[in-house]
């Protein structure tokens, strides 16, 4: 029966995370499918804007011809008279007035919305020689392909070929449509950063999911063993008629050891939720470092482990004294040590070291244990959060130590840094300023 309902657990999983991974994918690709669309938008609005505008040019053109054609009738038609100020030979080719002809083009041009920076030629369009050219610098370094039209009526034996440059027509039609591409680039990158937001959220709720039922067991298995002495012992209890005083005197020792296990796991669920709602209070006091260390490794290692553990010494601080947490420093300095000696195996072997400048003192906390892979050493100091050791309770704890260390270290404005590498060893690096 317990297969039974661990196989449905396990199903349950698999198809959560089935289902978590489906809704990434299919998300991913709709994102893609609306980035794609937006592209064929783009270039279909560019492309509709290219053709409106060459549609302007004909017509402006056609118009401006149509104009000139009737001012060169009139010309002809009307008697000559001797004006003062009659136009240069340089301003009349073969016939046509080249500075009404570039007016009309321009007023027409203007008037149909499109760039006023043109420039122009006339052709023959028999032997394809130019007649007349109004063309600058810029058309003559630039692969623009001209608008073409035709200037000729019944009464000009002579057909030529207008041919107008615009030389910036990219330029204009990007900048008509400018504001529809900046908001939609902008609706893209919102769209995108959304899409990725939520994909790290989705991911770090999975996460939360994961280690806080992983702290749920660690936990649920910590409170069974001191429930299950108390419990054992308060049966014997009930039931012992003897009168055996030292017996009966080790038994409600036992009940009063994992009472006080029980008050400490209390105690420190209770202290997280104070740390997440920034109720830290510090009591600093000057203290000489090097020797609350010893005394504290005193405790830890050569009274309360269970462990042989060969300790080194390095302390090349010359500036110990800082102000502190008694308290939190030690606590510190206690979970540090407790996990070296904790995942370092039969034999382990622990460095403490420290070294100062200018800005404060470095502690350092070295061991030979089994280390850690890189993406563990992102997540060790996030709340609950164990490396995963399958389903095995060989090592003691529920993800609160480190995220502990590493809260109150910041509250004394410090840092601290993890240097591990598997199966060689772990190094925790601890900074704090004489100014906090």
């Amino acid at each position: 029966m317990a297969y039974f309902i661990k196989f449905i657990l396990l199903n349950n999983a698999n198809m959560k995370k089935r289902t978590i991974n489906l809704i990434v994918l299919l998300t991913t690709i709709s994102l893609f499918g609306v980035i794609i669309t937006q592209l064929f938008w783009i270039v279909s609005a560019l492309d509709l804007a290219k053709e409106h505008y060459d549609h302007r040019v004909s017509f402006a053109l056609k118009n401006a011809i149509s104009e000139l054609v009737i001012y060169n009738k009139t010309q002809n038609e009307a008697p000559p008279v001797e004006e003062p100020f009659s136009a240069s030979k340089d301003k009349i080719v073969d016939g046509i007035n080249t500075v009404f002809l570039d007016s009309l083009l321009r007023v027409h041009f203007i008037y149909q919305n499109l760039d006023e920076s043109f420039e122009y030629e006339i052709v023959s369009s028999k032997t394809d020689s130019l007649i007349y050219s109004k063309r600058g610098i810029l058309s003559d370094n630039f692969s623009c392909v001209p608008y073409k039209a035709c200037i000729a009526s019944h009464s000009e034996p002579k057909p030529r070929n207008l041919h107008v440059y615009f030389p910036d027509k990219q330029l204009f039609i990007l900048n008509e449509i400018l504001s529809w591409l900046i908001i939609s680039f902008l609706f893209t990158c919102v769209v995108i950063l959304g899409f990725v937001y939520t994909i790290k959220s989705l991911k770090y709720q999975k996460r939360l999911v994961e280690v806080k039922n992983a702290f749920f067991k660690n936990m649920t298995h910590e409170l069974q063993t001191p429930i299950s002495t108390i419990s054992l012992a308060s049966d014997i209890l009930l039931n012992y008629n003897g009168k055996n005083t030292d017996r009966l005197h080790r038994y409600i020792e036992v009940i009063n050891q994992e009472n006080k296990r029980l008050k400490l796991l209390v105690e420190r669920v209770l202290e997280t939720s104070k740390f997440e709602n920034n109720k830290v209070e510090l009591h600093k006091t000057k203290l000489n470092i090097h020797d609350l260390i010893e005394q504290i490794v005193e405790n830890v290692y050569r009274q309360q482990s269970e462990k042989t553990v060969n300790l080194q010494f390095k302390f090349g601080a010359t500036r110990p004294i800082l102000m502190i947490d008694q308290t939190h420093f030690s606590n510190i300095l206690v979970n540090l040590l407790d996990n070296a000696s904790k995942y370092s195996g039969e034999n382990p072997e622990v460095s403490i070291s420290t070294t100062s400048n200018r800005k404060g003192v470095s502690i350092s906390v070295c061991d030979n244990g089994i280390g850690m892979t890189s993406n563990d050493q992102k997540m060790i100091f996030d709340k609950y959060f164990r490396i995963y050791d399958g389903n095995v309770h060989d090592v003691k704890g529920y993800g609160l130590g480190l995220h502990y260390v590493k809260t109150m270290i910041e509250a004394h404005m410090g840092s601290i840094k993890v240097k591990s590498e598997t199966n060689k060893g772990s190094e925790f690096v601890v900074f704090l300023p004489f100014s906090s």
